[in-house]
């Protein structure tokens, strides 16, 4: 499997907006979540902790994509979204 950078993606905004493609946070503490609907994702990057790592699936036809989310991917989301920190 190959992780691509979310960046990479020129519909990201598509790829973040859509229910079917599940934010998936890899916690230390937490362990592994999914969140599906914009507001939770919203929410689950608004309250990340610096050792989390964020991944987002976006299925197509014939395969899966996985991009991971940098620090800068985050906060142009945010900023997007007009989510306050």
């Amino acid at each position: 499997m190959e992780l691509r950078k979310f960046d990479e993606s020129s519909k990201w905004d598509y790829c973040f907006s859509y229910d079917t493609n599940p934010l998936i946070r890899v916690s230390k503490t937490t362990g592994t979540e999914f969140f599906n609907t914009r507001n939770s994702k919203l929410n689950a990057l608004k309250e990340r902790k610096k050792s989390d790592k964020f991944l987002i699936a976006w299925g197509g036809q014939w395969r899966t994509d996985v991009f991971e989310l940098s620090v800068l991917d985050i906060n142009n989301i945010l900023e997007k979204y007009d989510v306050k920190k």
